[in-house]
């Protein structure tokens, strides 16, 4: 189980991995013990396959939302947006900017964490007159690439900052992990990037901070698709 201090308020769980032979035997509750007590009084954030929510659930984290992964090789559809309103994507973006938006968008400090994926993968932005609206990285992950953080205005921004993504990357396998609340899972399938699983968004925290970054976003921006399931 590894879990990631976004900053001094923040942090983010995953990758926690029971041997099949050895579950059952209260292995994950040491685990999540270790890791709770490292953490201290963060807000711990995570996203739960069905497999791992009662555990998660008798440690008092609480369901907040729903994330949906989508994958696969884009369709002859991919690009048209893109295309559309080529005049409003900015590359290169200035890193800042980036910065700035985010923390907005999250109510977090993700800095280190965007930078990082910032510098192993490529970033765009949205325009709206000399401000930058909306981003999103595409970076190598897996069998192919990931496209995510993706914080955008609205739905429609969100799928030209992704649609960019699977023009230019239309031969590739292509991965977006998407919150059902966004909306863009039917644009997805028709995409070509077929929905493949469901995980909870699952935090832990005290009553007024449970669902804060999804609840208490700008008006001007949303999170539109993660980083990663483990990341956030």
């Amino acid at each position: 189980m590894l879990w990631w201090p976004l900053s001094r308020e923040h942090a983010t769980l995953g990758l926690a991995l029971v041997d099949v032979k050895h579950q059952r035997r209260g292995f994950g509750q040491q685990l999540i013990d270790a890791v709770l007590q490292e953490t201290g009084t963060r807000r711990v954030a995570l996203n739960a396959t069905a497999a791992g929510m009662r555990l998660y659930e008798r440690n008092g984290f609480q369901t907040v939302g729903t994330i949906h992964q989508h994958q696969g090789h884009p369709t002859s559809l991919a690009g048209r947006l893109a295309k559309q309103s080529a005049e409003r994507i900015q590359f290169p973006v200035p890193l800042e900017a980036i910065l700035e938006l985010d923390q907005i968008t999250t109510s977090q400090d993700r800095r280190e964490l965007i930078r990082a994926l910032h510098t192993s993968g490529e970033t765009i932005g949205i325009r709206r007159g000399d401000s930058i609206v909306g981003y999103s990285i595409c970076r190598p992950f897996g069998l192919g690439r990931v496209v995510g953080p993706v914080a955008a205005a609205s739905s429609a921004d969100a799928k030209l900052l992704i649609d960019f993504w699977l023009d230019k990357h239309r031969l590739e396998f292509l991965r977006v992990d998407t919150s059902l609340a966004g909306g863009l899972s039917p644009w997805l399938d028709d995409a070509g990037l077929i929905q493949v699983g469901t995980a909870a968004t699952m935090e832990l925290g005290s009553a007024d901070q449970l669902g804060q970054s999804n609840t208490s976003l700008s008006a001007s921006s949303r999170l539109f698709a993660l980083s990663s399931q483990a990341l956030g």
